[in-house]
């Protein structure tokens, strides 16, 4: 007879929903030299792995990478500033919240990633 078992996962998988997070890191995809996407890697207290967003390479005004970036630092970068460009170093470390979601990875498998960045005082 075929028995079916579940091998233990390596690490737990986040609960879907809403978390308070820091950002993180910041990175280039596939490398930071001549990056295709970019990602911001969130931080949830108590939890050793990061959870991600990807985005497209675009800081123009409406990208989402850019929106994002307004709201974790609270205020709308202005046309000048944005050409001039933005550090994102400047907001690792920052508070925010994000809505976690599960997406399917590689092999079928489950993973947690971020599919929304919300300001740190937004309510459930």
């Amino acid at each position: 007879m075929l028995i079916l078992k579940a091998s233990a996962p390596k690490s737990p998988l986040l609960k879907e929903g809403n978390c308070d997070v820091k950002v993180s890191s910041f990175k280039g995809i596939p490398n930071d030299t001549d990056p295709k996407r970019a990602a911001l890697g969130f931080k949830i207290e108590g939890q050793t792995d990061e959870v991600f967003k990807e985005y497209p390479v675009s800081f123009n005004e409406g990208s989402p990478l850019r929106h994002d970036v307004e709201t974790i630092i609270g205020t709308q970068l202005t046309s000048k500033e944005a050409a001039a460009g933005f550090d994102p170093s400047k907001i690792i470390g920052k508070s925010c919240r994000v809505v976690i979601m599960h997406k399917a990875a590689a092999g079928g498998k489950a993973k947690a990633v971020v599919s929304v960045v919300q300001s740190a005082d937004s309510a459930d």
